[in-house]
């Protein structure tokens, strides 16, 4: 059942959960996606740069630790500890999509993930409608992409005024929600007209339903060295990226005690696939490029369903400094 409450209800509630240590959302005074001990401290998520990824997967994140002097006998993991009923607050929906994408990565199979599991099976994910999308987002062009999308969403809030809608998407969503009042007609009928308006307002015309023809592109090295050539390797489209999950794992020694760690890697970094013998596979830009935005839009498509990597947030095109756009290059495999 839709429920509402105003924005004062809301802050007093979530004062109670950042109490507990219950509460995840953008800080004001960091800007970082983090626990919240004080609700003065929350910002609004559609100024962060950054999608939450790094509660779910940290961008430096200690898998196990153990001492030299007993490296077998004193292994001990380090995955996340989430109380009962923590809220991850003011996700785009778009990055919500993006994170439900990496955990069926991260559960392939008899594969499962405990890190990224141990805060994904623990945490309610609170997504905001999207009520001013930005000129770079795409999210509709996609198959169930929307500024109100629900994949990987629990609850999807909307503001409307000085209250806010809340939509239940999963039972747990339900359950979390049920002190909530009801949403009347009325609200219901202003939140619907709320979503047609921005959803008219996102770009749908970008081809995203071109995995095979990306494919066809692959030794088009015209295409892909004038993209290479552009490209400074900063890494700076995959850092931003909802949906990147590569990473690179390596230990750490401190006097007589090491960890075992992984932080976020990127295809662009010229030592990404750089092997023991010093070969490097994907020697020049041109390489990396391509591999980027084929593993967005064809080699995931390709291996789950059709499915594409990139959601559409337009992060990568904001963020570029030297204005390489992915939609650009959707547009350009199609002709």
């Amino acid at each position: 059942m839709t429920k509402k409450a105003t924005e004062q209800e809301l802050l007093d509630f979530f004062s109670s959960l950042a109490r507990d240590g219950k509460l995840f959302a953008v800080s004001k005074s960091s800007g970082k996606w983090q626990r919240i001990d004080d609700v003065s401290d929350i910002a609004n998520a559609f100024d962060s740069t950054f999608s939450p990824k790094n509660i779910f997967m940290p961008q430096d994140q200690s898998l196990l630790k153990f001492s030299l002097t007993d490296p077998i006998g004193t292994i001990e993991g380090e995955t996340s500890i989430i109380p009962t009923g923590t809220v991850l607050w003011g996700m785009h929906p778009c990055d919500a999509r993006a994170i439900d994408l990496i955990h069926r990565v991260f559960n392939e199979n008899e594969y499962r993930d405990p890190y990224f599991n141990a805060v994904w099976n623990g945490i309610i994910r609170i997504a905001v409608g999207c009520t001013e999308p930005q000129a770079t987002c795409f999210c509709t062009s996609f198959a169930g992409g929307s500024p109100f999308g629900t994949q990987g969403v629990d609850i999807l809030a909307t503001k409307l005024d000085s209250r806010w809608i809340f939509e239940p998407i999963t039972q747990t969503g339900d359950d979390f929600m049920k002190s909530f009042e009801p949403a009347s007609d009325n609200d219901i009928a202003q939140l619907t007209l709320i979503k047609k308006h921005a959803t008219e307002k996102v770009d749908c015309n970008v081809p995203t339903d071109i995995a095979a023809t990306l494919w066809s592109r692959f030794d088009d090295n015209r295409l892909w060295q004038e993209i290479g050539d552009r490209c400074l390797g900063c890494g700076i489209c995959t850092f931003v990226c909802p949906s990147c999950y590569c990473f690179d794992i390596n230990n750490e020694h401190i006097d007589k005690n090491a960890r075992r760690y992984r932080t976020w890697d990127a295809c662009q970094f010229s030592l990404f696939t750089q092997e023991a013998s010093g070969h490097n596979p994907r020697p020049t830009q041109k390489e990396r490029i391509r591999q980027r935005m084929m593993h967005k839009l064809s080699f995931f498509a390709k291996r789950y369903d059709g499915t594409q990597l990139c959601v559409g947030c337009g992060r990568c095109v904001r963020e570029c400094p030297v204005n390489i756009d992915i939609r650009d290059i959707a547009q350009r495999a199609t002709t």
